[in-house]
């Protein structure tokens, strides 16, 4: 058995990115760093024996016996109906059949037969057969006291009554500036 008394130990200033580890040797008090076994680089990061991922969607890497080893996917034959055609969707690796004219394209970006998405803070759209169909958001209708003025916030689509200390009576005042009013009681 060793005992430590208090001993102030050196950074070892372990290399983490490397696959450096802190480690206590038997029989010693201050830790050392050591050599992770197993473990593979691969663009600035560190991975474990065994780890298996994708740096994009269509490559597979493995770290195995401190390499890394990687390949693309491999994705199965389509055979798409009449009515459909072979259509790759941002992000992903395999294409998938969709209905011809069903997809849809809006601002650089390409949806789905019957994706969603948002346009803009108040719209929201559909891909439907290859177009787009957006709505506008309803808004209740809204009626303001004469103290109050109808205001969008930021990230909001519809309006709002809001408490303006500047209005009195419907006429609306500069911030600062005095005015007198006369109460009739």
């Amino acid at each position: 058995m060793v005992l430590c008394t208090n001993t102030v130990c050196p950074n070892p200033q372990c290399d983490f990115q490397k696959g450096e580890r802190l480690r206590i040797p038997a029989n010693k008090c201050c830790p050392e760093c050591i050599s992770s076994q197993g473990s593979c680089q691969s663009e600035g990061v560190t991975y474990g024996e065994g780890s298996v991922w994708q740096p994009s969607p269509c490559q597979r890497c493995l770290c195995s016996g401190q390499s890394v080893s990687c390949s693309p996917l491999s994705c199965p034959a389509l055979n798409c109906p009449a009515d459909h055609t072979e259509h790759t969707i941002e992000g992903e690796c395999c294409p998938q059949c969709v209905r011809n004219g069903g997809s849809c394209r809006w601002e650089d970006r390409e949806y789905r037969d019957g994706e969603q998405f948002e346009s803009g803070l108040c719209s929201r759209c559909v891909c439907s057969d290859g177009e787009i169909q957006c709505s506008v958001a309803e808004c209740p209708s809204v009626s303001c006291k004469t103290n109050e003025n109808l205001v969008i916030r930021t990230g909001q689509c519809c309006p709002e009554c809001v408490t303006n200390p500047c209005l009195s009576a419907g006429k609306q005042y500069q911030v600062c500036a005095l005015f007198h009013h006369t109460l009739h009681l």
